[in-house]
């Protein structure tokens, strides 16, 4: 059982010293208290002037049993237990009731889950182009000082050998958050729009799924831009390699949606954050700024960059609910680090 606690002596003090008639918690039937139980926060006083949240196990304990057994605390020890009998205040019984809200709220919030251990690429597999599924061919995914980086020091060319180091798992309801950072040149037989371009993808296909020679995978790109010195480049825009996507009800089928996001160097660390609700929202922000958000990814039967059509007579779903999460090696020396992600309750 999880124990926080809270030294509210002085308000609960305060409270209590107020003229008022106290409401008596009688311990002759079962005891439902909505200001001292929330979903499955309790509250204990230890007669120390603390209040105490302790998450446990939601139910409704009798009050002869709560006395017999304790409930959560032992009655013995001084602690009040859910059905022992106390007088609260009316005004203190409203605050407890108010904290407890909030306390709820934190305490059904899923925590941050490191996805990289800074230590190896353990939860990860590269797809290569021409390549394997599982090969880090040359070793473009390297991990270095608690980062993973994309490296061609052991290319001689880059012969369109686009690279992608996918998630072990998929993903549906969740918010992704990260950091980039550009280094170096694109290798020079890369294609012009590789120039210090990168990205992650989300609601990807498996790398297992992917042909032999394919590119890209089938997924929403959060594109990753740096400023080339010729105007304004904007980052976390969305791409669709063989997706399409719809905005506020209209079906997109163009394969850029600028964001709002503005022009960053390359050498600066850029913190990314993208928020997933399955098919329904996902939402781009950059520095904890919005830059994007939009509706209902989807497979695209045109099979633009990538053949959607292969997974949709396997019997894959038109609208991508779910998908793995994917690192992007397109040709530019890229950094990533402190990627996180927080899980969300479906709907």
């Amino acid at each position: 059982m999880v124990t926080k606690s809270f030294p509210l002596a002085g308000i609960f003090g305060e409270i209590l010293g107020t003229t008022g008639a106290e409401t008596n918690l009688s311990q002759d039937k079962a005891v439902r208290l909505r200001c001292l139980r929330v979903n499955g926060f309790f509250l204990e006083d230890d007669q120390s002037g603390c209040l105490f949240f302790s998450q446990g196990t939601e139910r409704i304990v009798p009050a002869e049993e709560a006395n017999q057994n304790g409930a959560l605390g032992n009655p013995r020890q001084g602690r009040y237990a859910l059905g022992h009998p106390m007088k609260i205040h009316p005004n203190v019984a409203r605050l407890v009731s108010c904290l407890f809200l909030v306390m709820s709220a934190l305490g059904d919030e899923h925590p941050w889950v490191p996805l990289f251990n800074g230590k190896n690429l353990d939860g990860w597999t590269p797809k290569i182009s021409g390549h394997v599924t599982g090969e880090n061919f040359a070793n473009t995914f390297q991990v270095e000082d608690g980062m993973i980086k994309v490296s061609y020091d052991g290319y001689d060319k880059f012969n369109s050998q686009y690279g992608h180091l996918f998630t072990n798992i998929a993903y549906s309801h969740y918010i992704l958050r990260m950091e980039y950072r550009f280094t170096g040149k694109m290798m020079a037989d890369a294609p012009n729009y590789v120039n210090l371009n990168s990205g992650v993808m989300i609601h990807a296909q498996t790398p297992q799924s992917m042909g032999l020679n394919q590119g890209f995978p089938c997924s929403m790109e959060v594109q990753f831009l740096a400023d080339e010195g010729k105007g304004k480049r904007s980052t976390a825009n969305v791409c669709t390699p063989g997706t399409n996507l719809e905005l506020d009800g209209r079906l997109v089928t163009k394969h850029v949606v600028e964001s709002s996001a503005p022009t960053f160097p390359a050498e600066e660390w850029v913190k990314v954050e993208v928020e997933v609700h399955g098919s329904e929202q996902v939402i781009h922000r950059i520095n904890g700024v919005e830059v994007l958000r939009y509706q209902r990814p989807q497979l695209d039967p045109r099979d633009e960059l990538a053949p959607a059509t292969d997974l949709l007579k396997a019997g894959a779903d038109k609208i991508l609910d779910y998908g793995h999460i994917a690192l992007q090696a397109e040709g530019q020396p890229v950094w990533f680090r402190n990627i996180e992600l927080k899980s969300l309750a479906a709907p």
